[in-house]
């Protein structure tokens, strides 16, 4: 049987995604080992998650002006080229963290591109029924390869030699560029666009739907980053839960947040997209209310079923972007999204810690789960059923 497009873009993603969680978590572990420094630790995760707050917007313009096909591979093969002589050099002896803050900085821009351009590639694989799916199966592939498998490879890798991991992450980049050469994508540039924030922002603002989806999901990171800063000492001291515990707990939610992704399309067409996004945001308001009421087994029960609905956000939002967004602007659309959700993150967990010293844990566990539900408002009021519907019949009239 031969592999589709949509397979081999899959296949890309679990080799990128596999490499880009080998790269972080064993630059950030060499950084400690060689140095014992938290600075040179903060270095390397800095230099990880700054490109999406400084270029994800212009990427998503760039992406949304060149050969998407193009772009995918040469993305891939940067990467694959920086990661292998990062790699060289870690093995002669030179000092580790600066080659690592720019190996680290250059890897995830280039995978800014590649994720970008793997987005906005999906319409043109998947009928638009099977779009939710499709997107589920992305984000699973994203969830095991990244936070799963990578950090395996990286401890192994980083035990046996310190340029094994890179070197290791570089040969899946190259991996990934050969597997993209299957895939048939339209060749000719989509559109021509200056890459700056106004023009990646300016489709959300006039798109009532995108306004409100967008956020939704900055309030969401925002939330959960908030969340976790308290439930780690709420975790450890009242609910009595070990490190081992602690661990298992939030694996358990991630595995739940996966199986929501690969429900997703399935609960759509039971339940419709509008309905659907609305009982996310039940779902999370439900995993950041559990603490409060219950422990042991029963938590644990409790949060991982709630991010199973929660989890399927991200698939079913995908597809109503892909879906309501003409193709010239899906890239810088994805890029300001991705903005938001890297951005919300560093913000709820600073308010996250501020509040955790202010208030007791509760509070802050109440008030995400508070926040979730109200956040059901403006999907009421501008993600309708009928509203996607007529945008989806404007974009296809354009």
């Amino acid at each position: 049987m031969p592999i589709t497009s949509f397979q081999r873009l899959l296949g890309t993603t679990a080799l990128s995604d596999s490499a880009t969680g080998v790269v972080i978590v064993a630059g950030t572990l060499i950084a400690e080992t060689t140095t014992g420094s938290p600075l040179a630790v903060a270095a390397v995760s800095t230099a990880a998650s700054l490109p999406w707050l400084l270029f994800a917007v212009p990427g998503g313009v760039l992406v949304d002006s060149t050969d998407r096909g193009r772009l995918l591979r040469l993305a891939q093969l940067g990467r694959g080229l920086v990661l292998l002589l990062t790699g060289l050099l870690l093995s002669t002896g030179i000092s580790p963290v600066p080659v690592l803050v720019v190996s680290v900085f250059l890897v995830v821009c280039l995978q800014l591109l590649s994720d970008t351009a793997a987005e906005v590639t999906i319409p043109e694989l998947v009928p638009p029924d099977k779009l939710t799916g499709a997107n589920g199966a992305m984000s699973v592939a994203t969830r095991l390869s990244q936070q799963a498998l990578g950090p395996v490879v990286a401890g192994v890798a980083a035990s046996l030699a310190i340029g094994l991991p890179a070197v290791a992450a570089g040969v899946a980049c190259l991996a990934a560029a050969w597997l993209l050469r299957g895939i048939a994508l339209p060749a000719a540039p989509v559109t021509r666009s200056r890459p700056g924030l106004r023009s990646g922002f300016r489709p959300v603002l006039r798109q009532p739907i995108l306004l409100a989806l967008f956020g939704v999901s900055g309030t969401a990171m925002a939330a959960y980053a908030a969340f976790l800063i308290p439930f780690l000492g709420f975790a450890r001291g009242p609910l009595g839960l070990s490190e081992t515990g602690y661990g298992l707990l939030l694996g358990a939610t991630g595995v739940g947040a996966a199986v929501g992704s690969l429900l997703s399309g399935r609960c759509e067409r039971w339940w419709g997209r509008a309905r659907l996004l609305q009982l996310t945001r039940v779902g999370w308001a439900v995993y950041f209310a559990a603490p409060l009421v219950l422990q042991g087994w029963a938590l644990g029960a409790v949060m991982t079923l709630a991010s199973v609905l929660g989890g399927m956000w991200q698939a079913v939002s995908m597809s109503v972007r892909q879906r309501t967004v003409v193709r010239a602007e899906l890239g810088r659309v994805g890029g300001a999204f991705r903005m938001i959700n890297y951005g919300s993150s560093p913000i709820g967990a600073a308010l996250g810690g501020v509040l955790a010293v202010l208030v007791p844990a509760q509070a802050v566990f109440a008030g995400c789960a508070v926040l979730m539900l109200v956040t059901i408002l403006p999907l009421r009021r501008w993600v309708s059923e009928s509203r996607l519907v007529a945008a989806e019949e404007g974009v296809h009239a354009k």
